[in-house]
């Protein structure tokens, strides 16, 4: 108890501190044609979690140095681009390097005997920090969405399909994230996360994945990440047909349309995707309790997802813009 409620200090004053040594920095994003905002805004907050959360876990338990390095790998590389925007040959290294680290405190590499699966796994971590550094355009959105990924953790952890052992890195984590809360989870943030908070939480959720399917040997961590993976896969197919450069810079995320070109409230489009996210959350606990199969459950919600995601994308909003600039 004592460790959370030093983390929970750290985590009030630390907003003020940012602000104090961010402001007169460099570390300022200023919007261009693909931006989801207008007006420049302080970025790299996320270096507060990734300073108490870390304070957390080397202090307040026994430290678990695979992951720690991994974790601060990835947040150091992410803090470089947001300062001195990095190659992406030099960021794709870094970040292969920080899922190898993360892979080795899981023992992914002992664990899995056959090679394809370990490179389909990692392919996977990379895209999903991937998708979690894109995310962070939308104000709160990476923050609403991974709370609830960790609370569902939480959960499974309490009903005892995981191992309970992960619950105080869970709440030091979320402690971690509080800070965030207060500066970007406005309708105009104080600050965005930066590619170092970002990638930091990516690469978290990465570990927290692979405990999840090392504990289960499911397709079951998926399910808690579907709304992103089934928005980043389909709208990568979408830009494929259409022979765009996937890895140049777009606007076409569902999420993307309805801020920048359908004029949504970021925090209403960030609420959207969590609460669909906490629905498939909350169906699959409870297929769980019944005993239905994980990988059968991971199919299920994965159809469902990507059938509703497509009607909805391609049947409803995009139509509907059309209309709105044909006007």
């Amino acid at each position: 108890m004592q460790s959370y409620i030093i983390l929970l200090a750290l985590a009030i004053i630390s907003p003020v501190v940012f602000i104090r040594l961010a402001d007169g920095s460099n570390l300022m994003d200023i919007p261009n044609e693909r931006s989801s905002h207008k007006t420049k805004t302080l970025r790299g907050a996320g270096i507060i979690s990734v300073v108490i959360f870390l304070i957390g876990i080397s202090l307040f338990q026994k430290p678990q140095w695979w992951l720690i390095s991994g974790l601060l790998l990835g947040a150091t590389a992410g803090f470089l681009d947001d300062r001195y925007s990095l190659r992406a040959s030099i960021r794709a290294v870094l970040y292969g390097i920080s899922t190898l680290l993360i892979f080795y405190q899981l023992h992914l590499i002992y664990n899995l005997s056959l090679t394809i699966q370990l490179v389909v796994l990692f392919t996977v971590s990379l895209g999903t920090v991937n998708a979690y550094n894109f995310m962070d355009g939308i104000n709160g959105i990476t923050l609403i969405y991974t709370t609830i990924f960790l609370i569902t953790a939480l959960v499974l952890s309490s009903l005892g399909y995981i191992d309970q052992q992960i619950t105080s890195p869970i709440v030091f984590f979320l402690i971690a994230l509080l800070p965030l809360f207060y500066l970007n989870l406005r309708v105009k943030a104080l600050a965005f996360l930066g590619d170092v908070g970002s990638v930091f939480i990516g690469f978290f959720v990465v570990y927290l994945s692979g405990l999840i399917f090392l504990e289960r040997l499911s397709l079951l961590p998926f399910v808690f990440l579907l709304v992103y993976g089934v928005d980043s896969v389909i709208t990568i197919v979408q830009r494929l047909l259409k022979g765009q450069n996937i890895f140049q810079a777009h606007r076409m995320h569902l999420y993307q349309l309805l801020t920048n070109e359908g004029g949504h409230n970021h925090l209403k489009i960030a609420l959207f995707y969590a609460l669909v996210q906490l629905l498939i959350n909350l169906l699959t606990v409870v297929a769980l309790q019944y005993a239905i199969p994980d990988n059968l459950i991971a199919l299920v919600m994965a159809v469902a997802a990507a059938l509703f995601y497509v009607i909805y994308k391609f049947f409803y909003v995009l139509p509907s813009l059309e209309k709105v600039n044909i006007q």
